[in-house]
């Protein structure tokens, strides 16, 4: 039987990991750390390469434990063929109950990075350009929200798969058709407040709080998504030359 950390173990996790990079012994010419931050089981990283030029790195880092098999209420993917085998498993992941429906659910929730990995695998280039595209109009909209609006937004990348034709899917120019279409179908789910789990049949996905704002900001961006897609791009092409990121001071802890 696996031994199983105790819900605090995500908090024991980032307090350890800042000690390492923070080591009074660096090692020349490795990475630095430029910000840290813990929300709420995910540390966030940020380092910085020292050039030149220099490079940020950013990475979201969770405690996890494996575990061999799979949770009962599992769903098939027709859509995408047999998957293999290695994916029949999920992880426990410190967190507050998973996103499902049930607010009495235990301090860890069902992670199924393994079959998500394999299903993109699967997923036409065009579709996930789309989607891409409509998780860069997102982020700004979630920045500082408590809302699961990524994670819906590729869980409904899933349903699409499983519901649309994959000839039309996977048609280039039909790239930003469904882009907005992700979007809206994530604007009907922030209404609902829920979502149909893809993975555990019979399972909810909860919107979290503070849905009916990015509700509004949602059709706000829908009036002009053009204009929202170039300031993304822009401020992407300035991360990657090295300005930084929004939000992330430059050398603050």
């Amino acid at each position: 039987m696996a031994h199983i950390v105790p819900r605090p173990g995500g908090a024991w996790f980032s307090v350890s990991l800042a000690a390492v990079v923070e080591s009074p012994f660096p090692v020349p010419g490795a990475p630095r750390l430029v910000h840290a931050a813990r929300h709420a089981g995910v540390t966030t990283i940020l380092l910085a390469t020292p050039g030149p030029p220099r490079r940020l790195l950013l990475f979201d880092l969770i405690p996890v434990v494996s575990v061999a098999g799979w949770p009962q209420g599992p769903r098939s993917h027709s859509w995408a063929g047999p998957l293999a085998s290695e994916s029949s498993s999920f992880y426990l992941v410190p967190g507050g109950g998973g996103g499902t429906e049930r607010p009495d659910a235990s301090g860890w929730q069902l992670c199924f990075a393994g079959q998500e990995l394999a299903l993109k695998t699967r997923i036409s280039v065009p579709l996930l350009q789309a989607h891409a595209a409509a998780q860069a109009l997102l982020r700004p909209l979630v920045a500082r929200t408590r809302v699961a609006a990524p994670y819906l937004l590729r869980t409904l990348l899933y349903w699409a798969c499983e519901r649309l034709p994959a000839p039309s899917l996977a048609r280039p120019e039909n790239a930003g058709a469904c882009c907005l279409g992700l979007l809206d179908e994530l604007g009907r789910v922030l209404e609902a407040g829920t979502l149909p789990h893809y993975f555990l049949s019979g399972q909810k996905l909860r919107a979290g709080d503070g849905a009916a704002s990015l509700l509004g900001a949602l059709a706000m961006l829908r009036r002009d998504p053009a204009s929202a897609l170039r300031a993304a791009v822009e401020e992407a092409k300035a991360a990657r030359k090295g300005g930084g990121l929004a939000g992330v001071g430059g050398g603050a802890h």
